[in-house]
């Protein structure tokens, strides 16, 4: 809230998923129900009350999912939809299934190779534990479905209060896969948040990429790793942590809503509803390098007429504000605050 806002749900100590994690509304903590909590459902149910809350007046809400961040905790479930269908070839017929994908799509050149399995990274055929990498995976897809779900939701709200045709829904991710193991370098387990730490219930939380432990309970603290990160970014090297476009080139889906219709209902037709994708389907639309613009989106600004220019003031602060602060010639200068 010291950056603007004017209601925030905000997170405390770092416990995973799941259990009775200690939070803040409106800057003043609260307890969750430990029986019945899960981060992303909790982060979903605020984002609806304050839609609901503020749906008649202009409003602009930030939605900070940390999913699919380790560790992997998820809904049985919602991991069921996802167990063994990365069995079958692993993260190498995964990687050329999705770089296939993009090629179809024109989202990436058809002359661009796949870059090469990275070095740390096993061929699929020498996998330890086939079964447990493709748990790993299914945790990690199960945990963007239930993002993906409290979207839906955020979306469903905005259409009750029929304020969808006017809001402008942007989806992006800060960076490319994480190859992290737990902690920012090696395989240490030193972060002080991350020593002892309990189930609500009182069961001491394994921690670590343990082969034959599954992960996705709550006494279990796992990533996925450098073979499935390896997918994330295909078709790219490295990941979040390296300035290569495999750590800096990342998802951005642009208007899920919003189609101006109060000013141009002719020039922004209605988005096709197949482009807001299921999850572990989720291809990268528009990557640094080369973007490709959908039928559906709006034209570019040159193919809209142009506005007639107006005269360009330039002037110092000082001529710009009057003796309380107010604008002398509102009708020719806005404060830049120079």
């Amino acid at each position: 809230m010291q950056h603007g806002f004017d209601r925030l749900f905000g997170l405390g100590a770092n416990s995973g998923y799941f259990g009775g994690r200690t939070c803040t509304l409106d800057g003043t903590p609260i307890t969750q129900d430990p029986t019945d909590f899960y981060l992303t459902d909790a982060i979903s149910d605020h984002a609806v009350d304050f839609i609901a809350a503020s749906a008649d007046q202009p409003f602009f809400m930030y939605v900070a999912y940390t999913a699919p961040h380790w560790p992997l905790h998820a809904f049985e479930e919602d991991i069921a939809r996802y167990q063994g269908q990365y069995r079958k070839g692993g993260w190498d017929a995964a990687r050329t299934a999705r770089h296939e994908a993009l090629k179809d799509m024109e989202i990436v050149s058809s002359h661009w190779d796949i870059s090469p399995r990275d070095e740390d990274a096993p061929p699929w055929n020498e996998a330890a534990d086939p079964d447990w990498e493709d748990r790993r995976m299914a945790v990690y897809a199960a945990q963007v479905d239930r993002m993906d779900q409290g979207i839906g939701r955020i979306l469903d709200k905005l259409r009750e209060f029929d304020i969808e045709d006017n809001t402008l829904v942007v989806f992006l991710s800060d960076n490319g896969g994480c190859a992290e193991f737990l902690c920012e370098d090696g395989n240490r387990i030193d972060w002080v948040f991350l020593q002892g730490l309990t189930t609500h219930d009182g069961r001491p939380v394994q921690m670590g990429n343990i082969p034959g432990l599954m992960p996705g309970a709550p006494d279990t603290y796992m990533s996925y790793d450098v073979p499935w990160a390896n997918v994330s970014t295909t078709p790219f090297r490295r990941y979040k942590r390296w300035v290569h476009e495999g750590g800096i080139a990342h998802p951005l889906h642009r208007p899920l809503a919003c189609h101006h219709q109060a000013t141009r209902p002719d020039a922004y037709p209605r988005p096709d509803p197949r482009h807001h994708r299921h999850p572990h389907r989720r291809s990268r639309r528009f990557l640094s390098g080369r973007i490709r613009r959908p039928r559906h989106y709006p034209p570019r600004r040159r193919e809209l007429p142009r506005p007639p220019r107006r005269p360009r003031v330039v002037a110092r602060k000082a001529y710009v504000l009057g003796a309380r602060g107010q604008c002398r010639h509102p009708h020719r200068c806005v404060e830049t605050g120079l």
